[in-house]
């Protein structure tokens, strides 16, 4: 992946660590990023941007993980666009679509919410 086909917050992220001196924190952080690896929509990590705030502060970039913390590394409209028309994004929008018609259903039923998935209400 090269920078021209960067997202605009991995770009913004790569851009802010290239900036600060050579280490092999920061350039492991950059590795990372580049590989997708805190990106909020192709990750594998549930949560990757608490990842990518973790190992800034693990590795002394407090002024970067403030920065992460505050969006500035978020993905856009675009790359949230882009995931939806994925094959992972199709599948998500089904299943969230079929849970809303199942818990219709539930409440026309019941008359009452459905339980979560720990079976609570």
């Amino acid at each position: 992946m090269t920078n021209g086909e960067l997202d605009a917050g991995t770009e913004k992220l790569v851009t802010d660590l290239q900036a600060l001196p050579r280490s092999y924190d920061r350039d492991e952080i950059i590795t990372r990023a580049l590989k997708g690896r805190y990106h909020d929509y192709k990750a594998k990590h549930a949560a990757p941007k608490l990842l990518l705030v973790e190992h800034l502060t693990r590795a002394r970039m407090t002024e970067l993980a403030k920065r992460a913390m505050s969006g500035r590394y978020d993905q856009d409209k675009a790359a949230s666009d882009e995931w939806m028309e994925s094959e992972d994004g199709q599948e998500a929008l089904a299943d969230t679509e079929a849970r809303e018609k199942a818990a219709a259903i539930w409440r026309s039923i019941t008359g009452e919410d459905p339980p979560d998935e720990r079976g609570s209400r």
